[in-house]
């Protein structure tokens, strides 16, 4: 039962298809990832508290259920969330240095989820902000990362 609660609740973060569609788009690579990203951040501003609390507590304290979760409903968004990333990135699929690309990318989205509005302070002020406007900080921030860790791979 409590499988069918964290399906319920993940719903309306990251719909599959269109996250296989976005993938698969020809839009540019630092498009495709702003719309990821804008996709993501405006889900997380829209104040559904119970999905948020639902999944803080699995970030925070994952339950057993937790990897029946990931195996039956995430592989396919993680693929496509690979997918999306290695493109931006300019790092192979199966280049080892990709996961903790995809990690440094999601984890202030996760932060969110986490946080929500309910902190005060710095970070209740981030979630304030506009959708538009995280979008592109984040974008601006993730695609730095990445270009540098490429970077950092091709010396080696």
């Amino acid at each position: 039962m409590y499988l069918a609660v964290l399906s319920l609740a993940h719903q309306p973060y990251l719909d599959e298809e269109k996250l296989a569609a976005l993938a698969a788009s020809n839009l540019p690579l630092e498009e495709k990832l702003g719309v990821f990203l804008e996709n993501f951040l405006s889900k997380l501003n829209e104040g559904n508290g119970w999905h948020g609390r639902v999944f803080a507590r699995e970030l925070l304290a994952p339950s057993v259920q937790l990897s029946d979760f990931v195996n039956s409903e995430c592989m396919g968004k993680i693929q496509s969330v690979r997918k999306i990333i290695s493109e931006a990135a300019g790092i192979s699929e199966n280049n080892p240095a990709l996961l903790p690309c995809m990690l440094s990318v999601m984890a202030p989205c996760m932060m969110f989820i986490v946080a929500g509005n309910r902190i005060p302070g710095p970070v209740r002020e981030i979630t304030a902000m506009q959708t538009k406007t995280l979008t592109e900080h984040f974008k601006r921030f993730s695609l730095a990362g990445l270009k540098a860790t490429k970077a950092f791979h091709h010396i080696k």
